[in-house]
């Protein structure tokens, strides 16, 4: 009988006994499968990622064609059934679920975020705000969703280091608003020739 892909994944959460277990034995964040559902609520064709899909099919005991098309055996092939993780250790789990915001961030952008996690965990430093890192890894795969681009790993540590750099300079130009306008408070016009300044410090001099 043929099946939705949502009836396909509650027959896996029924047999886990519920989402957050079913998340657990998945290694995935125990919201993930509350927000796939709703975003598939509302758009009938969104799925989880390859590397979610993958694990909600080893997390179920189901082949991945089957949960992915609800085609082929639904028991898995033998190349298909190495251990299930017993808990999620994927980095930035409960991360990405304390950042994650209904109102701004789409599955898409949760699992753009997962794959920057997976490919950058291990080059952080210890003691890292990991929520306050995931939340700008999602607003940025946001952004980059709503300006039309994919937004890959590559695509999202990108899009930061430009931010970054663009902060950098807005800072520089504040200190350099700031020198100038010390300057002027005494007097000098920022850019007037060196030979101007100086004939500006001679004249105090002889004030003196």
């Amino acid at each position: 009988m043929s099946t939705t892909f949502l009836e396909r994944l509650d027959e896996l959460i029924a047999a886990a006994g519920s989402a957050g277990e079913l998340a657990r034995r998945a290694g995935l964040s125990q919201n993930y499968i509350g927000t796939l559902k709703t975003r598939i609520r509302k758009d009938a064709t969104a799925r989880p990622d390859e590397s979610a899909m993958e694990a909600l099919a080893r997390a179920g005991g189901v082949s991945y064609e089957w949960l992915r098309k609800g085609t082929g055996d639904r028991a898995p092939a033998a190349y298909e059934t190495p251990q299930s993780p017993s808990r999620s250790d994927e980095p930035f789990a409960d991360a990405l679920a304390a950042a994650f915001s209904g109102k701004r961030h789409t599955l898409a952008d949760l699992d753009a975020a997962r794959r920057v996690a997976r490919e950058t965990f291990t080059h952080l430093r210890d003691g890292a705000d990991t929520e306050a890192i995931a939340a700008t890894w999602l607003d940025a795969a946001s952004s980059l969703r709503r300006s039309g681009k994919e937004p890959t790993p590559t695509a999202i540590l990108m899009h930061l280091s430009e931010l970054a750099s663009g902060s950098a300079s807005a800072r520089e130009q504040t200190a350099n608003a700031d020198a100038d306008a010390s300057l002027r408070a005494k007097g000098i016009e920022p850019g007037e020739p060196a030979a101007s300044l100086e004939a500006l410090k001679n004249r105090a001099s002889k004030q003196k």
